[in-house]
């Protein structure tokens, strides 16, 4: 979406503090712009780029621009969602199941942020999990569910890291990177897609 960035910032704020209620309120930039704002929390925005418009209700604020394409952010997990004719994606901890992925998630492991994104046809997918095994350990269990085709490792003083890269059986690409530093939680950041 391309919008005009400060009238943007300012419509998300804006939006934000008018689903409170209050007055109908229309700013007007120095090259044409506006921003016309109806106290219910929706706002409209303006620019040489077309019109956006945004709403704002059950701490979801989502904008839609001419074309189209929409942006969902909800304020009460951080997810993200972002679909247009150009391609869609999903964002929050949730968003990657196990059979998307194409590989298990390493047991009593838990989510920080996933994302699934669609494009051209063409799926990507990303997950970062946490857990308290060392990252030697992690990578164990990984080794033997995809084809692994490069696999580099480092450690020194507590702090280790795994990167392997490969194929999955149905041939799309994994690239695994598992990190620990020394008094810290082992992440697990797993990308899968299609070349």
């Amino acid at each position: 979406m391309k919008v005009h960035v400060f009238l943007l910032s300012a419509a998300s704020l804006v939006c934000a503090l008018a689903g409170c209620g209050g007055p109908n309120v229309e700013i007007k930039g120095e090259n044409g712009e506006t921003v016309k704002i109806d106290g219910k929390g929706g706002v409209e925005v303006k620019d040489k780029n077309g019109t956006t418009a945004m709403s704002s209700a059950d701490g979801k604020v989502t904008a839609t621009d001419a074309k189209g394409n929409t942006a969902t952010v909800e304020g009460k997990d951080g997810s993200m969602k972002v679909d247009g004719p150009d391609g869609k994606m999903e964002m929050s901890k949730d968003a990657v199941k196990e059979s998307e992925l194409g590989l298990p998630f390493y047991p009593g492991s838990t989510s920080v942020n996933a994302q699934k994104s669609e494009a051209n046809g063409k799926s990507q997918f990303l997950c970062i999990r946490q857990t308290k095994d060392d990252a030697k350990k992690v990578a164990e269990f990984y080794i033997s569910k995809f084809k692994v085709e490069s696999n580099a490792s480092t450690g020194t003083d507590g702090n280790d890291m795994v990167v392997l890269g490969g194929k999955l059986a149905d041939g799309r690409k994994v690239a695994l990177n598992v990190t620990q530093n020394k008094g810290e939680e082992t992440t697990i950041s797993i990308v899968v897609g299609q070349e």
